[in-house]
């Protein structure tokens, strides 16, 4: 299962066969067999996905690891509209949302919890602290909105229709939602207006405003349509 996923990360041609490949290994005929890749499937991928990590600036390889973190979403957005619950990553896609859409870590000008037990004379403690201090930046949402966006962009009536508790949410982790936990129509207005707002901010990538002005306009047309039906 690991060099399946190094596949989906570099592999960015052979995404949606690769989306097939596991789908029908899902399906093996036998529930012993399709039992059993189903559950290294499970944990190998929940290990993965969580591994990744946010490339700083100054990584000569970021690009690569943006573009690995999109193959990523995409390969779970569409094993998503795949109608299995064998395959469906919905359940575990709340924190990618979340991450970039409920948190503004950039408004905190003060900073000095990361500074605590830190010796800036230290190369490591420094660099460590100054990877802090990236992550923290409005500038890494041009890392987050695009794995977000692409979920969206493929299977965004999906996530529209998501219900229950999220996978992912936690009391400890710091939101700007003030509504219910969990998923709600209400939670995707909300992250729909947090991608309009991500796609007027000047300092970010052309390329991440217009991710964001796209799935914006998506889920838009995604509550419109589900107003008309009600």
């Amino acid at each position: 299962m690991h060099a399946l996923n190094v596949a989906v990360r570099e592999l960015t041609e052979y995404n949606d066969k690769l989306v097939e490949l596991v789908y029908k290994m899902h399906n093996i005929p036998g529930e012993e067999e399709a039992g059993i890749v189903l559950g290294y499937f499970n944990s190998e991928w929940i290990e993965f996905g969580w591994d990744f990590k946010f490339p700083s600036q100054s990584d000569p390889d970021r690009d690569a690891k943006l573009q690995s973190w999109i193959n990523m979403n995409a390969f779970c957005a569409k094993l998503s509209t795949k109608g299995d619950s064998k395959v469906d990553r919905r359940w575990d896609s709340d924190w990618v949302f979340r991450t970039p859409l409920e948190k503004t870590p950039w408004e905190d000008s003060d900073n000095t919890d990361l500074l605590v037990d830190v010796d800036l004379d230290d190369p490591k403690e420094k660099a460590s602290y100054e990877y802090a201090l990236e992550k923290r930046n409005i500038k890494a949402l041009n890392f987050w909105i695009p794995g977000a966006a692409v979920w969206i962009k493929i299977n965004g009536k999906g996530i529209y229709d998501m219900k229950g508790k999220m996978g992912r949410e936690y009391d400890w982790v710091p939101t700007n939602w003030k509504g219910l936990k969990g998923w709600s129509k209400e939670r995707f207005g909300y992250w729909r207006e947090r991608f309009e707002w991500v796609s007027t901010v000047e300092v970010l990538d052309s390329r991440t405003k217009g991710d964001a002005r796209e799935a914006a306009k998506i889920m838009k047309s995604i509550e419109e349509n589900a107003a008309k039906a009600s």
